[in-house]
C-alpha cells in the first residue's frame, strides 16, 4: 500500500489521469485548470475550453489568476475578444476586475507593438475602440508617448507625456513601468535631456508614491552616463 501510494503521488502519474480525462472530452473547470497549468501555451485549446464554461466559471478567481499571470495566449486569442466584448455586462463588476483590465491592456499593447507602420497602428486602435472599454484611450496615449521616446523624438515625447498626465492622472503605475523600460533601453544623449527626464520622474514620484526617494535613485542610475 505504501508503494502504491508513493507511485500515485508522482507528478507525472497524477497528471496522466488529468490527461486521460481531457482526452476523453472532460472540459470541466477542475480538469481544465490542471491541464493548462501543464500547457500554458496551448492558446487555441484554451480558447475552446474557456468559451464553453458558464459565465460564473469564466470569472473563477483561480482561472483568472492562471489566465493573467501564467497563460501565454496569442495576441489575437478568442478569449481576449470575448472578455473585451463582454466587459460591461460580465467582467467590469466581477471580483478583481483590475486583473481583467490588466489582461486586456496587456493584449492590446502587444498588438500595438506588433503593428508595423502608422496605418497598422491606427487599425489596431480603431478595432479596440469598438469595444468601448474605459481604459483604451489611456493605453493608446501611453503607447504613443513610448513610441516617441523609443524613436528618440524627445520633444514630442515630453509633449505627449504632459498631455497624458493632464488627461489621465491615474495612469501613473503604467507610466512608471514604461519609464523604467525606456530608461533601461533608450540612450539619453545629453545632460540637459537627463535633467528633463529626471524632472518628470521626480514630479510623478512625489505626487504618486511614498517610495519616491529610492525610486528616484533607481531612475537616476538608469539614465546615468556612467551606466552607458
Amino acid at each position: 500500500m505504501i508503494s502504491e501510494a508513493e507511485i500515485a503521488q508522482e507528478p507525472e502519474r497524477r497528471f496522466q489521469s488529468v490527461l486521460d480525462r481531457w482526452n476523453k472530452g472532460d472540459r470541466s473547470l477542475e480538469t481544465g485548470l490542471k491541464y493548462f497549468a501543464k500547457y500554458p501555451t496551448a492558446s487555441d485549446e484554451f480558447d475552446d475550453f474557456y468559451l464553453q464554461l458558464s459565465p460564473i466559471e469564466q470569472c473563477d478567481t483561480t482561472l483568472q489568476i492562471m489566465l493573467v499571470f501564467r497563460m501565454r495566449l496569442d495576441s489575437d486569442a478568442k478569449v481576449i475578444d470575448y472578455i473585451a466584448s463582454n466587459w460591461k455586462n460580465q467582467y467590469e463588476s466581477s471580483l478583481h476586475a483590475d486583473y481583467w483590465k490588466m489582461l486586456l491592456s496587456k493584449s492590446f499593447k502587444q498588438q500595438l507593438e506588433k503593428a508595423e507602420g502608422s496605418d497598422a497602428f491606427d487599425n489596431v486602435c480603431d478595432r479596440w475602440r469598438e469595444y468601448e472599454l474605459p481604459f483604451t484611450d489611456e493605453d493608446i496615449a501611453m503607447m504613443v508617448c513610448a513610441r516617441y521616446f523609443e524613436k528618440g523624438e524627445y520633444d514630442r515625447g515630453y509633449e505627449a507625456l504632459d498631455d497624458l498626465m493632464e488627461k489621465y492622472p491615474t495612469a501613473f503605475p503604467g507610466i512608471l513601468s514604461k519609464f523604467y523600460d525606456l530608461a533601461s533601453s533608450v540612450n539619453v544623449p545629453s545632460e540637459e535631456r537627463r535633467k528633463i527626464w529626471m524632472d518628470y520622474v521626480e514630479k510623478f514620484l512625489i505626487e504618486n508614491t511614498p517610495m519616491a526617494v529610492p525610486m528616484k535613485e533607481m531612475f537616476e542610475y538608469l539614465v546615468s552616463p556612467l551606466r552607458k
